[in-house]
């Protein structure tokens, strides 16, 4: 479980900054709301993973008696990508149905603020579970025990984690195409250009 948790904390991280790094690097991407969305679960996402580093160390459990927890943290950063993904498709939804409207109400401006406005709630949530006394805080409802109910892979959310950059990266063109023009080759090509380097130092060596 240890290696599993290590493991799948990696891979979210690694896949939701290829993902972000596309993102920001394309000025085309960046222009489109939903592109921001994606940013938001993004960035939720690498917290989540980095903070399953220590989670997956010490098997926490997130209780209010619990010596290790993380004081809800770490499932607001889960319940965080959910509702992400939430005001995406609602977004997608009115960009649709209401086109002309949209491109009037959903400025870029206003799509930031929604999505500040959503940190913001989550972590008035948290501030209230940890500030107020336990039986108060045992009656309010975490939003991310609220959103695990709504995915697909509630026997183990983390998968969605994982899941969900790989399904932006494959639904994408533009997105894909830039992830492995600017960002995976140019990772490849500084690997390629360390190994040559290390090789030389070798033969050098050897040769004297």
């Amino acid at each position: 479980m240890f290696l599993f948790s290590i493991s799948l904390a990696t891979s979210i991280i690694v896949l939701n900054v290829s993902v972000s790094l596309s993102i920001l690097l394309n000025k085309a991407l960046r222009s489109q709301n939903r592109f921001m969305y994606m940013l938001s679960t993004c960035l939720s996402d690498i917290c989540s993973g980095v903070s399953y580093y220590y989670a997956g160390v010490l098997d926490v459990r997130d209780s209010f008696d619990s010596p290790t927890r993380t004081f809800y943290i770490v499932p607001t950063f889960l319940g965080l990508s959910y509702m992400a993904i939430l005001a995406a498709q609602a977004d997608r939804y009115h960009a649709i149905v209401s086109p002309f409207k949209y491109s009037q109400l959903m400025t870029r401006n206003r799509t930031l603020l929604v999505i500040f406005a959503y940190w913001v709630y989550a972590f008035l949530i948290v501030a209230a579970h940890n500030l107020v006394t336990i039986g108060v805080a045992k009656r309010i409802t975490s939003m991310a025990s609220e959103m695990k109910a709504l995915t697909l892979c509630a026997f183990c959310p983390e998968l969605t984690l994982f899941l969900t950059p790989i399904l932006y990266i494959r639904g994408c063109s533009a997105l894909r195409a830039t992830l492995l023009t600017r960002v995976w080759r140019h990772c490849c090509r500084r690997k390629k250009r360390v190994m040559f380097d290390e090789s030389e130092c070798v033969r050098k060596s050897c040769n004297t």
